[in-house]
C-alpha cells in the first residue's frame, strides 16, 4: 500500500464528534415519540349512549339531593 494514501489513524474515543451546523432558519424537528398522537375517537352511537347513562345518573343523584 502506497505510504501516501495511507489514514493517518486516531483514537476515536479522545476526538469527540463534531456535529454538523443546521442551516440558519431551519426549525428543529421533534423526534417521533414527542408527536402529538392521534387521538381514537369513540363512534356517534356508545358517545350518544355514554351521555344517556350520565344524563340518568345526574337526575337520579339531583332527584336524591332535592328531597
Amino acid at each position: 500500500m502506497n505510504p501516501k494514501n495511507r489514514k493517518s489513524k486516531t483514537n476515536s474515543s479522545k476526538f469527540p464528534k463534531k456535529k454538523p451546523k443546521k442551516a440558519a432558519g431551519k426549525k428543529k424537528t421533534t423526534s417521533p415519540n414527542l408527536r402529538k398522537k392521534t387521538i381514537k375517537k369513540i363512534p356517534l352511537g356508545t358517545a350518544s349512549r355514554y351521555v344517556a347513562e350520565i344524563r340518568k345518573e345526574l337526575l337520579a343523584l339531583s332527584a336524591t339531593l332535592c328531597k
